[in-house]
């Protein structure tokens, strides 16, 4: 039986010899040039938009479901936030309509910003013991210089 790969791009045609060369594979999963039919370009479609719709919903997971170690600390509604960036709010505008009562309330919030959770604190006392203990709460180096 001959190897099809005409209708194959270069990519998948030069990735497809690749594994078969490998006697491991062969063995592994019983490949020979052989046994090679032609891959249906629809299931490379199907394979390419599921792994999309996993990557655009974990990260969609991950920008509006808080961590479970940060579950307990009030947050503010993401869409909201990002509603006020979409429609092109003012930076304090959004702060003090997002982010203060939040803060008036309890002292401190959560909010996502730039692919990362960033905790807001706004008590004087807990931003002492926030900041006094290394141990309890670690922070992660950043450096303030636009300039590397």
């Amino acid at each position: 039986m001959p190897v099809v790969l005409s209708k194959l791009s270069p990519f998948f045609h030069n990735t497809l010899e690749f594994i078969i060369s490998k006697k491991y594979w062969q063995h592994l999963i019983g490949l020979n040039k052989s046994s090679i039919k032609l891959i249906n370009q629809k299931h490379i479609l199907i394979a390419s938009v599921f792994g999309t719709t996993c990557w655009i919903v974990k990260s969609l997971w991950r920008v509006f479901i808080v961590p479970t170690q940060l579950a307990h600390i009030p947050k503010v509604n993401t869409f909201d936030w990002f509603w006020s960036v979409a429609r092109g709010e003012s930076h304090d505008i959004r702060m003090k309509r997002l982010v203060m009562p939040l803060i008036e309330k309890h002292g401190l919030c959560l909010k996502y910003v730039m692919g990362k959770w960033i905790l807001t604190v706004g008590d004087p006392v807990l931003l002492q013991t926030l900041l006094k203990d290394i141990e309890a709460y670690p922070k992660e180096p950043a450096v303030m210089s636009p300039v590397k």
